[in-house]
């Protein structure tokens, strides 16, 4: 389905132990039932959205996908709920792929793979912001202050994809 990855990872923090995570560029999406969960790596020029949360920091927004729920309308919902904020332009860019051979007892993921669909955007429109329980800030933040970020460290491969992008 995918090609070579352009990074692999294993025992991810947030993964159950002997798990590993690969991440693949290009537009293919999985099929629906497999994927958790999507990302969007917004941007106005060469800024990117981020938003502040309460446990994780600066992240880019994004969730878990609802029973039912295309993921286009998925990743829409999650900008408004994190962001107040709406895009144009959605694409799939990269995805990454969960690999959990032993999955705890009551794991809600498909295993042994699942996936995590990424997908780029253009900030259409900033709506009135208010700090809530999922999301304390936001910010469109220049490339500099995002590799500044604990975020970056853990998603490099990701943002340089993203920010080298011709579509962005």
């Amino acid at each position: 389905m995918f090609s070579t990855p352009i990074e692999t990872a294993r025992d991810v923090p947030w993964l159950p132990p002997g798990s590993s995570l690969e991440l693949f560029r290009g537009k293919m999406v999985p099929p629906r039932e497999l994927v958790t969960s999507i990302h969007l790596l917004c941007f106005s020029d060469d800024r990117l959205l981020m938003v502040k949360d309460e446990e994780r920091g600066w992240d880019i927004p994004g969730g878990h996908v609802e029973e039912g729920e295309e993921l286009e309308s998925a990743l829409r919902r999650e900008l408004g709920e994190e962001a107040a904020a709406e895009a144009h332009s959605l694409e799939p860019f990269a995805t990454f792929k969960l690999h959990v051979p032993n999955p705890p007892a009551g794991y809600p993921y498909p295993f042994p793979v699942s996936y995590i669909s990424c997908f780029l955007g253009k900030v259409a429109r900033l709506n009135e912001f208010s700090a809530k329980f999922e999301t304390l800030e936001r910010k469109l933040m220049t490339p500099n202050e995002v590799r500044s970020l604990p975020w970056y460290r853990n998603n490099r491969a990701l943002y340089e994809l993203a920010l080298a992008h011709p579509s962005r």
